[in-house]
């Protein structure tokens, strides 16, 4: 099996478990409120690779 390294931008980083929890009741707050604000959702992609001319 071929051991694949990950490459992630500077700057990402794992949230573990309270920050995790944490960090998922604030979005779900925020949602709340933009939905009874009449917003809707909208999803994108996290990450974009656009490759680079050689």
């Amino acid at each position: 099996m071929r051991n694949l390294k990950v490459m992630l931008p500077d700057g990402f980083q794992d949230l573990l478990f309270d920050d995790c929890y944490l960090r998922r009741k604030i979005e779900e707050e925020i949602l709340e409120v933009f939905l009874l604000s009449g917003y809707m959702q909208v999803s994108s992609p996290a990450i974009i690779r656009i490759p680079l001319p050689s």
